[in-house]
Parts: structure tokens; sequence; C-alpha cells
């Protein structure tokens, strides 16, 4: 019996103490006490600064990470149009595919020319750079509505006007060749040719993009090979 006053103050204690530390305020209109955490959530300054962050935490945190998604579409764009035969592409994309292409031959080369005889390996892989133009001429072909068949009279017009154009300037550095031989100058006599080569590439790469384009007209409608290309509308297929 004793001990139900040393209780009963223990109550009344927790009693106070919960109550101070609840600091509930008297709202009008509202039907129920509100703390002093609940103003603070509810109040106009903090609606203020979720509106703003709202407003503008989308443009400027979110900033990174917008870029790298729109480099990873840049990325697998670049990849379906030189890796994958399968639907359509417009002029334009064309034009992208055939400059990439161009760009890492000519990459390839130099590296070959720089390196000497271990160069050897990257004239190889410029073989492989086959595959890719036949991506990007048989999905230009799909666009017509042409089969892809077709690419293969583009690869052969292209070795073609290769050897012709490499047969019409080889007066030039052969004669350059022969007087950096009896100069000494092998180095400049390779270089030359290398130069003149490229050139070369560059006309017939270009040149049957242009072509092709000026042939081929773009189907607006679906066809047998999947819906109009992105880039009927668009300057910038790839972004």
């Amino acid at each position: 019996m004793g001990g139900q006053p040393g209780r009963r103050h223990m109550v009344v204690l927790r009693r106070l103490l919960g109550r101070l530390c609840a600091v509930r305020v008297l709202v009008p209109g509202h039907a129920k006490p509100r703390s002093g955490l609940t103003r603070l959530r509810d109040s106009p300054e903090r609606r203020l600064t979720q509106a703003g962050l709202a407003l503008h935490g989308s443009s400027s945190v979110n900033e990174p990470g917008r870029a790298f998604l729109m480099d990873q579409a840049k990325v697998q764009g670049l990849q379906d149009l030189l890796l994958k035969f399968e639907g359509r592409i417009g002029p334009n994309s064309l034009w992208q595919g055939a400059i990439v292409i161009l760009i890492v031959m000519v990459l390839l080369q130099l590296l070959g020319f720089l390196l000497g005889f271990l160069g050897m390996i990257f004239y190889l892989l410029t073989i492989a750079l086959i595959y890719p133009l036949f991506c990007i001429y048989a999905k230009r072909f799909h666009d017509a509505g042409k089969p892809a068949i077709w690419t293969l009279a583009v690869l052969a017009g292209m070795i073609v006007a290769y050897m012709i154009l490499n047969t019409l300037m080889a007066p030039f550095y052969m004669s350059n060749a022969v007087a950096a031989a009896n100069s000494g100058a092998v180095y400049t006599m390779t270089f030359t040719a290398l130069l003149v080569g490229w050139i070369i590439t560059a006309v017939v790469h270009l040149g049957a993009a242009f072509v092709v384009n000026q042939v081929l007209k773009s189907d607006p409608a679906p066809n047998a090979y999947g819906p109009p290309p992105v880039d009927a509308a668009s300057p910038n297929p790839l972004g």
C-alpha cells in the first residue's frame, strides 16, 4: 500500500513530460490540436521549399543523369546503325554511317602506317568494315522497299570505282615515289601514297552514299521492313 503514492507520482510525472514533449498547439478551425512537428511539416515555408525543389531540382540535380542517358541513347543508336541490318534508315542516317566508317578506316590506316610491321593488324581490321557498310546500305534499300541483296551491287561498284580512281591517280604518286626514292625519302613516299589512298577512299564512300540517296526514294508508309525511319523528319537521328 505504501508504494501506491510513489507510483501515482510517477504516472503524473510521465504525463507532464509527454505534454511538454508534444508541444501541442491549438489551431482555429481544427478539431484536434496539432503538435509542433506537425506544424513544421505543414508550414507554408516548407511547402514553398518543396515546390522550388520540384521546379528546379529536375533541371539541376538530375542534369548529369539526364546527360548520361542521352549519351547512352546516342551510343545505342550508333551501334544499331552500324551493326544491325534489320529495319530502315533514311538518307541522313546513311550519310552519318558512311562518315563514321570513313573516319574509322582512316584512323586504322594511320595506325598501320605509324606502327610499321605491327601495323599490318590495323590494315587487316579495315576489312571488317565491310560488315557495317553492308548494314547501312541494306537498311537504306529497306527504306525504299527493296531487298538487302542490292547492297552487294553497291559494294561491287565501290570496289570498281576505287580501282579506276587508283589507276587514274597512279601517275601522280608514282612520279613522287620515284623522286622520293632517288632522294632517300622513303617515309615521305609512303605517306604520300597513303594520303592519295585516303582521298580516293573518301571520294568513293561519300560518292556512293550520294548516288544511293539520289536514286532511292524513301517509302513514307510502313513496308515489309518496318515503319518509316526516325530521321525522315530529323536532320540528326542520333540525337
